[in-house]
């Protein structure tokens, strides 16, 4: 799995489910966040949030390379070694293939690519022969949702860590990923206007933002909702540590359950988002 800071719940998100308003268990509900994050993907076999990553690939079809094991959900640049001597002399523009399914962008939850198919009017082809001659530079993971949040306040560098941005603590919260042009930044502390964060998250690149450049927020649907039920009950399980949850339904008997893992209404949630392994991927 990719090295992260990503969560799929912010701080407040998890707070305000647990009626929380002080501030004293902050750092335990912050790696409560992250590891159930890190849980979902595990159990799904994939992550949710994009990477920019280069990525290789074989195919035994001159015009279909599959991707089973992968999720795609923008190509950058895709480029193709045909004569096996390590050089990609081929970079394909975009309107030589199609990304499949070819409606999976638009369904919802929208879904990411598996598949690209060239189609028969082209005259490129894959190459079925040699040692992974296809090299796809692209943004990968399952979802890419933004919400555009609001905008930088004053002027970034390609280093800072410290940023300013318009009505920060009332618009952004602890735990996000926002985009602000192409670069992914982690928020850590909000202050004001003032947000502390990790910057060039996922295989982005650090770079200059002028001011009222666009922030945007990612959003997970479903998996977010499932992050935060999750967090809240192994949240809960630190100050019950016989794993009682709850009490029975005529409020007589205590309702046990142990927290370890995924709760099975959070398994039940974000089933439909496993990966479905063939034979051989």
């Amino acid at each position: 799995m990719p090295a992260v800071p990503h969560w799929y719940a912010s701080l407040a998100q998890v707070k305000r489910q647990l009626r929380i308003s002080d501030t004293t268990d902050d750092e335990v509900l912050k790696t409560t966040i992250s590891n159930v994050s890190r849980q979902i993907d595990q159990f799904c076999e994939r992550h949710f949030f994009p990477i920019v990553a280069v990525k290789y690939f074989e195919t035994d079809e001159y015009n279909e390379l599959c991707m089973p094991g992968e999720d795609l959900l923008a190509v950058t640049t895709l480029e193709v070694d045909q004569d096996d001597d390590g050089t990609y002399e081929e970079s394909w523009a975009s309107n030589t293939y199609f990304l499949e399914p070819r409606n999976a962008s638009t369904e919802y939850p929208p879904r990411p690519y598996w598949e690209i198919e060239i189609p028969t009017r082209n005259t490129n082809y894959f190459p079925v022969a040699g040692e992974y001659p296809i090299k796809i530079t692209g943004l990968w993971g399952y979802y890419n949702q933004l919400t555009a949040t609001t905008t930088v306040h004053t002027s970034i560098n390609s280093s800072a860590t410290s940023i300013a941005l318009h009505n920060a603590s009332t618009l952004l919260e602890v735990g996000q990923t926002i985009l602000i042009d192409s670069e992914q930044v982690f928020i850590t502390v909000i202050s004001g206007i003032n947000v502390t964060v990790t910057r060039a998250c996922n295989g982005t690149t650090g770079a200059s933002h002028a001011v009222d450049a666009v922030v945007s927020t990612y959003t997970y649907p479903v998996i977010g909702e499932a992050a935060t039920h999750q967090a809240v009950l192994a949240y809960r399980q630190t100050t019950n540590p016989y794993g009682t949850v709850g009490v029975g339904e005529v409020l007589t008997e205590p309702r046990v359950m142990t927290a370890a893992g995924l709760h099975p209404f959070v398994r039940g949630m974000i089933a439909p988002f496993k990966r479905i392994r063939y034979e051989g991927v």
